[in-house]
């Protein structure tokens, strides 16, 4: 497990004390950042808050975990990221655990990606035989 050594009370978030789990997610999980990333943390908490909070150049995403288990529970490609990605801060009640027990893949995301992507077909200049040979590149 990574560690925040202080981080998360420098930012207002996630005390341990609070059972909330941090995660950290996209560029900087993957390895892949930049110098103009940012750093992106989701906080899982029991509870709904506000969803957002900008630091400096840190994000922070506070999801409750009721909602991010439904999300789980159909497939969402979000979670399958986090699953994939993600690199737990700290997890004092196993949320991470949770999510990746509860996801249910679905058979293809071919459908949900066709449906995001048809209204900006036109201008994107995406015809059916190309999605169709190239699914993936669009997910």
């Amino acid at each position: 497990m990574i560690t925040m050594n202080g981080t998360a009370a420098r930012l207002g978030v996630g005390s341990k004390e609070s059972g909330d789990s941090l995660l950290l997610y996209g560029s900087y999980a993957r390895v892949d950042y930049n110098a103009t990333s940012d750093i992106d943390i989701l906080r899982i908490a029991t509870h709904r808050a506000r969803g957002e909070r900008m630091h400096e150049h840190v994000s922070i995403h506070t999801y409750d975990i009721k909602d991010l288990i439904a999300m789980a529970k159909q497939g969402s490609l979000f979670i399958l990221h986090l699953l994939r990605e993600a690199r737990p801060l700290q997890d004092p009640r196993e949320f991470f655990s949770e999510l990746r027990n509860a996801f249910v893949a679905p058979k293809s995301y071919a459908s949900a990606a066709k449906a995001a992507l048809t209204p900006a077909s036109p201008l994107l200049n995406i015809s059916e035989p190309l999605f169709q040979r190239s699914a993936q590149t669009f997910m």
